[in-house]
């Protein structure tokens, strides 16, 4: 019997709040989100068109990184 979750959850990816967070109140599972900012892309960290890769980085590509960071920043400014 599950105790908790913890599903990819954050604004852009909200698919939780529907599917998820209904059933874990009525069952009583504790609901933990995984990558709540984004991979740091909502602590103002990125800018449009930079690559500012950490050591802890896990996308190698710049020009890949560059396309997540404007789309993202893109949706933040709607």
């Amino acid at each position: 019997e599950p105790v908790s979750l913890q599903p990819h959850y954050n604004i852009f990816i909200r698919g939780t709040e529907f599917e998820l967070l209904p059933m874990a109140l009525e069952e009583k599972i504790a609901v933990l989100p995984w990558s709540p900012l984004a991979g740091g892309f909502l602590s103002g960290k990125y800018k449009t068109g930079v690559v500012d890769a950490s050591k802890g980085t896990r996308i190698g590509d710049s020009k890949i990184q560059i396309s997540i960071n404007n789309t993202i920043l893109a949706g933040r400014r709607k």
